[in-house]
């Protein structure tokens, strides 16, 4: 009995000193390797966060069964602004990002002019910058003005669902009745296009020229284009391409 007394508080004090070693062994790894062990981890303010939506020319924006191709991006020094074909954007109110509907682009600003164009002021939360993609996988292109078109200049136009066509412009100041609505003003060009290309923006280089209002012909007949020169949405806004 007296052996067996002795014992048991030289075993409590053995497994009390064990745990002490065991815990600050511990201590001292996760003080000195923790910054290292979590080194593959995303770290920082931007962490985990999504993001944020881009809307160039060239693009779409949506709306309840419909979408529409922005022509440009444009600003009066303050709001910033998608140009749009009137024709693809009568009767929407508001204007999306994304197909599901989820995030808000902005709202439409009424056009003053017959069959003229639609201008989204757009939402805060997104970037909108000055550039047309190009297409798919085909990159950007920088616009950094707006000009009149010129009868013989090189001209391209480019589609979010068939890219960049070009050729050059073959007539301006036309004036076309179409489908009971009369346009002036416009510019032709000798490429083609098909139905889902309105709107698409038209360039020369790094110069906005316009946005396509009307196709003759497709892309698989043969045919040509007709555009809204961006001046003509430009000047009634005060808006600038940037």
């Amino acid at each position: 009995m007296p052996r067996h007394s002795e014992r048991t508080p030289r075993s409590a004090l053995r497994n009390t000193l064990r745990a002490l070693v065991v815990l600050a062994l511990f201590l001292g790894w996760s003080a000195a390797a923790g910054p290292a062990a979590h080194a593959d981890q995303p770290s920082g303010p931007r962490a985990g966060q999504l993001a944020p939506f881009e809307v160039r020319g060239g693009d779409f924006l949506y709306a309840p069964g419909v979408q529409c191709v922005v022509g440009f991006n444009a600003t009066n020094g303050g709001w910033r602004y998608g140009l749009l074909a009137s024709q693809c954007a009568q009767g929407v109110s508001i204007w999306y990002m994304d197909p599901a509907l989820t995030v808000r682009a902005g709202v439409p600003v009424a056009s003053s002019l017959p069959g003229g164009p639609t201008t989204i002021r757009y939402a805060n939360g997104a970037l909108h910058p000055g550039e047309v993609s190009l297409g798919p996988g085909a990159g950007n292109l920088d616009i950094t003005g707006a000009a009149n078109p010129v009868l013989g200049q090189s001209v391209c136009h480019a589609s979010p669902v068939s890219g960049v066509h070009c050729g050059g412009v073959i007539a301006v100041n036309q004036t076309v009745n179409w489908g009971g609505v009369v346009m002036n003003g416009l510019f032709r060009s000798s490429i083609c296009s098909d139905p889902w290309d309105i709107g698409s923006p038209a360039f020369s280089g790094g110069t906005a020229l316009g946005t396509i209002v009307a196709n003759v012909g497709t892309c698989a007949s043969g045919g040509h284009t007709l555009y809204r020169p961006v001046t003509q949405w430009l000047s009634p806004y005060g808006l600038n391409i940037y």
